[in-house]
């Protein structure tokens, strides 16, 4: 790797701030999670669920609020209130408070004291100290954000994108030996091939990801239909992610529709809906990618996915 300076968390921008937030909650096991309006603060909060399972088979689902922010001091409690007020009255189950800073004493004690009167919501908090943990937790997402150098803690996270490699690989080599269509399997190994290329020299060039810069795109692949007024995109993320997708479902047809900033991709005749080994490759394609996605709801048909890229970043410089 070229001599690249890491940086702290309270050297990122807010929004690279929220981002991270994001990640590591996604990491963390909350699902479908969506960016709420920003508030008054300026600051994004971020909706999601937990899904829990008993020794019964029963699942539990959690409904979670985050407020992710980079705060200079402490946070205050009339602070914390504003949303606690706010994710009491859409019946969240849970308000997660994210930041670099720690709650003031007071509204430690506040916190304590309400989390004790058995209310329905509960308030969490993942203190500064507490980030740094569960970047220890995730070290892929503390080198995506510079946060961290590559290192043998990381492999795991470069042999989890090369073990989906090949596992498309094994499962192209046996369409191969049966005679049957190869072109999904060799298109998502060129896709990944490609992210992954992309992302190496990221690290080597910048010490973490950089978003390429949008482009016109009028047509990826023939099995993909492109629409929308705003022609633009990210091509190497949303070549990456349509090329998995088809190869875990199996669709024949896919609409895209394109916006600035996201894009929606509406399978048509897929054999079989996303299951677990293909959630697992789509979430780790998005994570390479630098793309959010909000899945649609277990065993819903049509499967409708909703994706967002995030804004790109000129030389690596936010």
């Amino acid at each position: 790797m070229s001599s690249v300076s890491l940086r702290t968390i309270d050297q990122l921008a807010p929004s690279e701030f929220e981002n991270l937030t994001y990640d590591i909650l996604h990491s963390s096991g909350l699902r479908h999670l969506v960016w709420r309006t920003p508030g008054a603060d300026g600051g994004r909060d971020i909706e999601g669920y937990f899904f829990q399972t008993d020794v019964s088979g029963h699942t539990d689902i959690q409904k979670w609020y985050v407020e992710c922010k980079r705060y200079s001091s402490a946070v205050d409690w009339p602070t914390v209130w504003s949303k606690v007020s706010y994710a009491d009255a859409n019946k969240a189950h849970f308000l997660l408070l994210v930041t670099n800073s720690n709650p003031s004493p007071n509204c430690e004690t506040l916190i304590e004291r309400w989390n004790s009167e058995n209310r329905v919501l509960k308030i969490r908090v993942w203190r500064g100290y507490e980030l740094l943990a569960l970047l220890n937790a995730f070290p892929m997402v503390a080198v995506k954000y510079g946060l961290s150098a590559p290192t043998r803690s990381t492999i795991t996270d470069f042999l989890d994108l090369g073990t989906e490699i090949s596992k498309i690989s094994q499962s192209t080599y046996a369409a191969y030996e049966f005679n049957t269509d190869l072109r999904p399997g060799l298109e998502a190994l060129a896709a990944l091939a490609e992210l992954l290329t992309c992302r190496v020299k990221d690290l080597a060039t910048f010490g973490r990801f950089v978003s390429p810069a949008a482009e016109r795109i009028d047509g990826l692949y023939p099995w993909a239909e492109m629409v929308g007024d705003a022609r633009v995109g990210v091509e190497i993320a949303i070549r990456a992610i349509l090329a998995t997708l088809r190869f875990a479902t199996s669709f024949e047809k896919v609409r895209v529709t394109l916006a600035s900033t996201s894009f929606i991709a509406e399978p048509v005749s897929a054999k079989r809906l996303l299951d677990v080994s293909g959630l697992r490759l789509l979430m780790i394609t998005c994570l390479w990618s630098d793309v959010e996605v909000a899945l649609p709801l277990p065993n819903s048909e049509p499967q409708v996915f909703h994706f967002c890229y995030r804004p790109w970043q000129p030389n690596g410089k936010f």
